[in-house]
């Protein structure tokens, strides 16, 4: 299993993530849950106000901070596997098999909103991704999305999704991989590294593995972490059986 292990910074003081933060469980969940808020929240909105889509869309964008994504991080290195990794989770919602007409359309402007708005003309020069990966059989689904929004409570959505398909197609925008089924992504899954905390080592001391460790000898140097806690435990131990002993009975 792949770990996030630090990367040197770029310039002095300066902290880099590495790109395998953006494919991990720490980034990807996450993100997922955000979207999820973000479909939920434009739901209850477009009910509403359905003849805007698109500016309320917007308004939401800018009121939860999703404006600010592209600052996350600046690292060329990073930032490569950031873009891609956001727009796959993007593309993840639109195509999704059990997910609602009114989801994809929202993610679909997410998509489009977060290809749009890559800095171009900030001082340094941030890095961008020029094209959108998207399996074939995902390609054609995207493509069909318009004609899935037949019901007369979506037809407000109708045009925006079909200018935005216009716009991408326009420029090229997407880079075409095999079908799905071949898992064509580098990674194939999301996330590829599950992040796990690292247990309180006071939760190990009756453990097997903990009294496997007290057996073995004792090796020169710094004590650990698990045998500090367990010294101020026994030290807390000893001073209470003293503290009872040395009570007075009451009178």
């Amino acid at each position: 299993m792949s770990t996030t292990t630090p990367a040197p910074s770029a310039t002095r003081g300066e902290i880099t993530l590495q790109p395998s933060y953006f494919t991990s469980s720490l980034y990807v969940y996450p993100f997922r849950e955000d979207l999820f808020d973000l479909i939920l929240r434009f739901s209850e909105c477009y009910a509403i106000h359905p003849g805007q889509p698109f500016a309320v869309f917007k308004k939401l964008w800018s009121d939860y901070g999703w404006c600010w994504l592209h600052f996350k991080v600046f690292d060329s290195r990073a930032r490569e596997a950031f873009i891609k990794t956001t727009e796959r989770l993007f593309l993840e919602r639109v195509t999704g098999e059990h997910d609602s007409p009114v989801g994809r359309v929202v993610a679909l402007f997410a998509l489009y909103v977060f290809w749009k708005t890559q800095p171009s003309g900030s001082t340094p020069a941030l890095h961008s991704v020029n094209y959108i990966e998207i399996p074939i059989d995902h390609y054609k689904f995207l493509l069909d999305l318009p004609d899935m929004l037949s019901e007369p409570a979506l037809t407000p959505l109708r045009p925006y999704v079909t200018y935005i398909l216009s716009s991408f197609l326009e420029v090229q925008a997407f880079h075409i991989l095999p079908h799905s089924s071949l898992r064509p992504y580098d990674p194939s899954v999301l996330p590829r590294e599950i992040f796990v905390a690292d247990a309180d080592p006071s939760l190990l001391d009756d453990s097997p593995i903990a009294n496997l460790m007290t057996d073995l000898p004792k090796k020169k140097g710094r004590p650990s972490k698990r045998e500090k806690m367990r010294k101020a435990r026994d030290a807390v131990v000893t001073l209470n059986k003293y503290m009872d002993k040395c009570t007075p009975p009451a009178s």
